[in-house]
């Protein structure tokens, strides 16, 4: 006799070939029978998530928070299925709903903020970003957000400050020491920027875009030889 996961496997199986109206009435029919189990449910609608059918994990995810309408990670995972669909407001009620389960959650304040930045509200974005940041100071997405929202807008020792924390949190990535590069640049602190983009090269060598900006900086500073070689460097990647 088939188990509860077999069948949902079973369904994961098979979601390429049926349409929704068929997912949707053997999903509804499970939840039926196994209500104690719901959250089992989870694991499908972010497989159909996950490969585009945003329709059948919005409904999926409906079905589990009508069991279990505190369930912070399913209000957060319908929130996602909404902003991939650019419905913002309803994505915005269920991570305000979240809030009002668990105010310190800080996944809720992070996807907040992530919203607020794709619609370059940069007020609302860092505010969220920061309480992020004020319930999980190792919240490093949100870091790494907080650094190029404020190197976006110029305010480069903001800037260095996040990525400063973050860099701490994950020592070898490449983009971090990257960016890093040009908030130094900007600070006008050519020779900690040159170390930061070697670090990055170290780490990384197939950015293109990392060689032509220690070109750049080379360049600025005269050393027009080791200038031109990483310009052929970023052309020959």
């Amino acid at each position: 006799m088939n188990t509860l996961k077999d069948k949902i496997n079973q369904i994961i199986s098979e979601y390429r070939v049926e349409n929704h109206i068929q997912i949707k009435a053997k999903v509804e029919n499970l939840i039926k029978k196994h209500s104690k189990n719901v959250k089992l449910f989870e694991v499908l609608a972010i497989v159909f998530a996950q490969n585009g059918r945003i329709e059948d994990a919005i409904f999926i995810f409906t079905q589990i928070l009508n069991q279990e309408p505190k369930s912070i990670d399913t209000l957060i995972n319908i929130s996602l299925a909404y902003s991939e669909i650019n419905k913002i407001d309803k994505a915005l009620e269920y991570l305000e709903k979240a809030k009002k389960v668990n105010i310190k959650q800080t996944e809720v304040y992070f996807n907040i903020g992530l919203i607020y930045e794709k619609k370059q509200s940069w007020n609302k974005a860092i505010s969220n970003y920061e309480k992020a940041i004020k319930y999980n100071s190792k919240n490093i997405n949100a870091l790494i957000n907080l650094g190029n929202i404020f190197l976006l807008n110029k305010s480069y020792n903001k800037s260095l400050k996040f990525f400063e924390s973050a860099i701490k949190l994950r020592e070898n990535d490449p983009a971090l020491h990257h960016n890093i590069a040009v908030v130094l640049t900007q600070l006008n602190q050519s020779d900690k920027a040159i170390k930061c983009y070697l670090k990055s090269i170290q780490l990384n060598s197939t950015n293109s875009l990392t060689y032509y900006n220690l070109g750049n900086l080379l360049a600025n500073k005269l050393l027009l030889n080791e200038a031109i070689d990483y310009y052929f460097k970023a052309i020959n990647i």
